[in-house]
């Protein structure tokens, strides 16, 4: 009988031949089959490159199959691997194969096993919205607030994983008895709250998930002011009941009166046509209680969301209260989490590359167990146009907000970016028909019928009665790209394309909306014509400003015709891609696509020498 293979150490990783399995610092990777033949395959070569037939009559025994395939199959490595630094292991040689190029390959005994973890299964809370037991009962903003804020101390406090309170905050009353089960959390957190004046009762039940068995129950009483401290006692004795440590973090009192107002922003902070109401709450209350961080946060999330959706000539001003609300806010705590939050959504929709990553290493601090958490990470995945990684945080993002559908939207999108067409629409039938007037939900499968020539969905969704009950809003430009991208009809591509052209040339500028647009309905060598004279800027279209400039527009897969053109790296580098990308050698999915007639690296890296990123352009 033959020698049974050894696994294999490499860096902090190791491979087990004899049970195909991939162990990483935290236990085993799930992988693929193929992708764990490539991986053996490029260990076997010791650091030497592998070229792609090779591969292909290694892994797919001779199968005729395209180099998208290998390609996909690298990017699942890359995932799996965590290659999200410059030090990443699998290196692409142009046109020829891969190497892989660990720090360290060694063989191991069989006491490898030593190095996995236990494999206890992380603990997933569910805080549900505590029950309103005041006499009047008409006070749930107060008590989801309370609920909310015990939440928030719990993450900040320790690494129990949370589900969104966007989903667990949907069930209420008679329905909170499923929420262990649909919610899929291994525990729940309610509670009630029964304030009288400035007194306050709130008592809080840990359950089991699937048993419904107690763990811990407690009952506190006291007055509004001591409000703070009892939520730190709850959160603490929720974290240690989980087996997790908990580090309780600074918290400021401040009059009952205030903190009532504080839980009314902070139920407004991020509703669409709310933001100005909580805008001015907040300022009421930085007012009186200065000296209070998270007011000072929430304020400046306020005003960050409001930015987000206004147009490009409001920006600045809008930038500088919520900058100033940030610095006050990080002054008296400099980890505060709405604080740090708001700088991230204060980012341009391109550039900043740098400072993002600053800002989600510190929220990783913070908040690295939430679903907002990992939104944020796979909304910069899409910009810098690694949309397979942002699919994992998607998923991520998705299962801690199953019911609310956040994550399922941006999960879908993610899966158009990278291409992943038929897999977004699954998703999407099934969240459109739990939420039928989600315009964003509609949106994206929209796009999808469109590029699959779906005819049939399209005209469902474009139905007139439908749009009538579920409008589009400031998303129904989408309905004119989906009739064009239907119908194939030349004379509609060129009156898009000369529409786009004509509004770019009247502002003296163009957004990456247009750039992909020109290219994939008029030509790659007229989009580069035109916005090679032209700087970057609000078009004054029809979608919000900063989602026309958001960078993943130009680097989606299934418009990739503004890549044709070897300028395209030119454009790369007025958006700081190219310097982000080459001095950290961060490489988006479409560096893998041979489909080029141009050496995409080489091309960027030229750019990036000799092209200086470009501000953002707004109107005088």
């Amino acid at each position: 009988m033959g020698e049974e293979p050894h696994p294999i150490q490499f860096g902090e990783f190791i491979v087990d031949p004899e049970d195909r399995r991939l162990i990483g610092p935290g236990g085993p990777i799930r992988l693929g089959g193929r992708a764990f033949d490539v991986l053996c395959a490029l260990l076997r070569a010791d650091g030497r490159l592998v070229s792609k037939d090779q591969l292909f009559a290694d892994v797919w025994n001779g199968l005729a199959v395209s180099d998208a395939a290998l390609t996909s199959v690298i990017r699942e490595l890359r995932i799996a691997l965590g290659e999200d630094s410059k030090d990443g292991m699998i290196r692409a040689v142009y046109g020829k194969g891969y190497r892989l190029e660990p720090s360290t390959k060694k063989s191991c005994n069989n006491n490898a096993g030593s190095v996995i973890s236990s494999g206890r299964t992380m603990p997933k809370l569910a805080v549900l919205p505590f029950d309103d037991l005041s006499p009047e009962g008409d006070l749930s903003y107060f008590v989801d607030g309370v609920s909310e804020e015990i939440l928030s101390k719990i993450i900040r406090g320790s690494d129990v994983r949370t589900i969104s309170k966007l989903s667990s905050f949907t069930f209420r009353g008679s329905d909170k008895a499923r929420a262990g089960e649909e919610l899929k959390a291994t525990h729940v957190l309610d509670g009630s709250v029964r304030r009288e004046g400035d007194r306050i009762r709130i008592t809080a039940h840990l359950f089991e998930g699937t048993s419904g068995d107690t763990i811990w129950s407690d009952s506190f009483n006291g007055d509004l002011n001591d409000l703070f401290e009892t939520q730190v006692a709850i959160a603490e004795a929720i974290a240690t009941s989980l087996v997790s440590g908990f580090t309780p973090q600074p918290s400021q009192a401040i009059p009952p009166y205030l903190y009532d107002q504080f839980l009314r922003a902070k139920s407004l902070a991020s509703a669409h046509d709310h933001q100005s109401i909580a805008i001015a709450l907040m300022e009421r209350v930085t007012q009186e209680a200065p000296d209070y961080a998270p007011g000072w946060g929430l304020l400046a999330v306020s005003i960050a969301h409001l930015r987000m959706v206004r147009p490009a000539e409001e920006w600045p001003t809008l930038t500088e209260q919520a900058q100033q609300a940030v610095a006050k806010a990080r002054k008296l705590d400099p980890a505060e989490a709405y604080a740090l939050w708001a700088e991230y959504r204060l980012c341009h929709p391109y550039g900043d590359y740098e400072r993002q990553v600053a800002l989600l290493k510190a929220l990783g601090e913070v908040m690295g167990n939430t679903s907002e958490y990992h939104f944020m990470r796979a909304w910069f995945c899409c910009l810098i146009g690694r949309f397979e990684e942002a699919i994992e945080h998607a998923s991520i993002c998705r299962e801690l907000d199953p019911i609310a559908n956040v994550g399922g939207e941006f999960l879908s999108a993610c899966l158009y970016y990278a291409g992943r067409l038929e897999e977004a629409v699954a998703i999407n039938l099934a969240d459109l028909q739990a939420c039928p007037d989600n315009r964003f939900i509609a949106a994206n499968l929209l796009s999808c019928a469109a590029r699959l020539g779906d005819r049939e969905l399209v005209e469902e969704l474009l139905e007139p009665a439908r749009q009538a009950r579920y409008p589009f809003g400031d998303l129904q430009f989408l309905t004119r790209v989906a009739r064009v991208e239907l119908e194939r009809d030349p004379r509609l591509n060129a009156q898009l394309v000369e529409a786009i052209r004509q509004q770019c040339v009247s502002k003296n500028c163009f957004d990456l909306m247009s750039a992909s647009g020109l290219a994939r309905y008029g030509s790659p060598k007229e989009c580069h014509d035109l916005i090679s004279q032209l700087p970057i800027g609000p078009a004054g279209g029809n979608a919000p400003d900063f989602l026309s400039n958001a960078s993943f527009l130009v680097l989606l897969n299934p418009s990739p015709q503004v890549r044709y053109d070897p300028r395209f790296a030119n454009l790369c580098a007025r958006l700081g891609l190219a310097k982000f990308w080459t001095e950290n050698e961060i490489w988006p999915d479409c560096a893998e696509n041979d489909d080029l007639e141009y050496d995409f690296r080489k091309e960027v890296r030229r750019a990036a020498q000799v092209t200086q990123p470009e501000p953002f352009s707004r109107p005088d």
